[in-house]
């Protein structure tokens, strides 16, 4: 996940991503999933659909390792917290944010 989270709906936008990761996971018998994340901003509603599939995660028989990628103090905090709400290892790295991403 990279860029901005800012969309009006963003349950219907997350819920594709969930049933896409459903898919893969079930069809594939992974035994390991890695999950980058690097936004750059990222609304209320957006964050809670983040912690639904952290929610999500937890509850794999699999290990899931999550790279939170920050550019700055905010998201940096917002990793922080989020890491500090689940049973998963999440590093929390800094990486300057991308000019070209848009």
């Amino acid at each position: 996940f990279k860029g901005v989270s800012l969309m009006a709906d963003p349950v219907s936008f997350y819920s594709q991503i969930f049933e896409l990761i459903k898919k893969v996971l079930k069809n594939r018998g992974f035994s390991k999933l890695s999950v980058v994340f690097h936004f750059f901003y990222i609304n209320t509603q957006s964050i809670k659909q983040i912690v639904s599939l952290f929610s999500y995660f937890e509850n794999l028989d699999i290990q899931v390792d999550i790279t939170w990628y920050y550019s700055d103090e905010e998201i940096a905090e917002l990793g922080t917290h989020l890491g500090d709400l689940i049973n998963l290892p999440l590093n929390l790295e800094y990486k300057p944010e991308d000019k070209n991403i848009f």
